[in-house]
């Protein structure tokens, strides 16, 4: 017998959404809850991740595929059910937000990629201070790379500056000089 066919209305709108998500056998129920052993025991196959989508606001979450269940279980105050694995039909469309600084579009790719950083998938970041927040809270080897690297190339670049005002005064002080 499956869920389907027994089960409470929740656990049937579960498996339903379970199914859409791309199987049937995503998670499998091992333990049914019962007073001898209150929780309920399940497995998880095949490996990986999915989107699932809050939607109270649209969110889109990537989340390992043994954590749909209970992702899908989770209900607001209002009882309503938090997460689907489709975006919500009624939410106008979001606009994108701010690309993190390591992210493959960025368009200073090319240099981190020659300091080693990592990339990173971050699209949704709302404002320049959240992106910057993002880089030194989850990428902060990377971030204090970045800020090196601009330190040194801040630093070349003064004294250039100092060598073409030096050459610049040398001419000048050579014509004078040659001008007497």
């Amino acid at each position: 017998m499956t869920t389907e066919e027994t089960g409470t209305p929740e656990e049937q709108a579960v498996d339903l959404l379970l199914k859409e998500a791309g199987g049937e056998n995503i998670v499998g129920l091992i333990h049914k809850a019962d007073e001898n052993f209150p929780a309920a025991a399940t497995f998880s196959s095949p490996h990986g991740y999915i989107t699932v989508y809050d939607q109270r606001n649209g969110d889109p979450s990537l989340i390992n595929r043994y954590m749909l269940t209970p992702m899908l279980k989770k209900k607001d105050a209002n009882g309503k059910r938090i997460f689907w694995t489709s975006p919500p039909a009624d939410l106008p469309p979001r606009p994108m937000g701010l690309n993190c600084m390591l992210h493959r579009n960025d368009p200073n790719r090319e240099e981190y990629d020659k300091l080693g950083l990592p990339i990173c998938i971050r699209v949704n970041l709302a404002n320049p201070y959240e992106v910057l927040k993002h880089m030194q809270s989850r990428h902060k080897t990377a971030w204090g790379a970045i800020q090196e690297e601009n330190r040194r190339k801040e630093k070349e670049g003064e004294r250039r500056d100092k060598d073409a005002d030096r050459k610049f005064q040398r001419e000048l002080l050579g014509k004078t000089i040659k001008e007497k």
